[in-house]
């Protein structure tokens, strides 16, 4: 019996060690490929680029710029990953001083922008301008969806805004959303308990309520409020009217392309056949 199971204990020892030794080949092969991959992609990332002589910066704020990059810097470049908030100041700070730069020329969409990104976005085009005397351009197919007052926003500080033919305005005004979880806690059998002292420490609500408490709401509609009055005030400037006029301009959106060139929200309106912007 002995004499039997030698011969196969002495095989079950040859495959193991083969087993191993695949293993280590595979595992050093993946790492010497990985790193000769972060290695080129590294030389990728240091060469320069060319530009021509003169040239027009364009911004594609179709969806908004990141706060933080998703990647590592290193494969940020290799990807074609978008440039995160700070790095789309910081070039257009950088083109203001930049004699190569003719102008900026903005691509908007829906996905751009949030309100406090848009005025960020709006100040370094006004630096720019300012800076450097050159002229800004904004596109849009349309201006309406969650993101279309932080889209027009980030265009009241070009010198130009074209809307597409086949697009619309639909800019109105602002809504907050508040979730509250006290239904959904009940029926799986729990109790949210707070210490709630003070008229307008409102946030155990979102577990204690079904709805929002008076204080609440008059919060949520004094930030609203606010926040309007902020995104209202670069649209005022531009347009030359009041904040309250514009107000009752925008109340009675949305608008098709025409009307709101003839209404100066826009200053042209493109064919569908239309290409890039002449800056």
């Amino acid at each position: 019996m002995t004499e039997s199971v030698a011969p196969l204990r002495r095989l079950v020892r040859l495959l193991w060690r083969a087993v191993r030794a695949m293993v280590f080949v595979v595992g050093l092969v993946t790492i010497v490929l990985a790193g000769a991959g972060a290695w080129g992609l590294h030389l990728l990332a240091r060469q320069p680029v060319t530009l021509p002589a003169h040239f027009v910066l364009t911004l594609d704020l179709q969806d908004a710029p990141p706060d933080v990059a998703a990647l590592p810097a290193l494969l940020a470049r290799a990807t074609g990953e978008h440039p995160t908030l700070e790095q789309t100041i910081a070039a257009i700070d950088r083109a203001a001083t930049d004699p190569r730069v003719r102008g900026i020329d903005i691509l908007l969409g829906g996905g751009c922008c949030g309100l406090t990104t848009a005025e960020e976005l709006h100040d370094a085009l006004s630096r720019f301008r300012a800076v450097s005397h050159r002229q800004v351009v904004a596109r849009a197919m349309s201006f309406d969806g969650a993101g279309g007052l932080g889209a027009y926003v980030v265009a009241t500080a070009a010198n130009r805004i074209e809307l597409s033919d086949a697009g619309d305005f639909g800019v109105t005004g602002l809504a907050l959303q508040s979730p509250f979880a006290a239904d959904l806690l009940k029926m799986a059998g729990v109790e949210a308990q707070f210490a709630h002292i003070g008229k307008y420490k409102t946030y155990p609500e979102l577990f204690t309520r079904s709805g929002p408490s008076a204080a609440a709401t008059e919060m949520m509609n004094s930030l609203a409020g606010s926040l309007y009055e902020s995104a209202l005030a670069p649209i005022a400037a531009r347009l030359k009217r009041s904040p309250d006029q514009v107000k009752t301009l925008l109340d009675q959106a949305p608008f098709s392309a025409g009307q709101a060139k003839q209404d100066g929200l826009v200053d042209t309106v493109l064919p569908l056949s239309a290409q890039v912007a002449h800056v």
